[in-house]
């Protein structure tokens, strides 16, 4: 990434709002070569009932051939990935802080 280039930002102003345009997110010529950016490890799994819901809602909302939305690339990515089949409870997932917020 060189100096001059630009980052373009993309997102949507209100819920339901689909614009399709990305916009610049920093001042103009301001030098962002000391800018490094690192990703992040992606915390936990999903569950299996969480994926079979967000798949009804994609139905619901886009019909049965949400699949070839390309603006849906994500929900794709996710539910192709693994998943937690047991339910885990929340208190699990947070290494035992429910317990300690009881005590308090």
């Amino acid at each position: 990434m060189t100096p001059s280039a630009r980052i373009l930002v993309r997102g949507e102003p209100w819920y339901q709002m689909n614009i399709g345009m990305s916009r610049k997110v920093l001042k103009p010529n301001v030098d962002f070569s000391p800018l490094h950016l690192t990703l992040v490890p992606v915390g936990m799994t999903i569950k299996k009932n969480k994926i079979c819901d967000m798949m009804r809602l994609l139905r619901l909302h886009f019909g049965d051939r949400w699949e070839g939305n390309a603006d849906l690339q994500l929900y794709h990515e996710v539910i192709n990935k693994d998943t937690v089949d047991e339910d885990v409870s929340e208190d699990e997932l947070e290494g035992g802080m429910m317990e300690d917020a009881d005590e308090l």
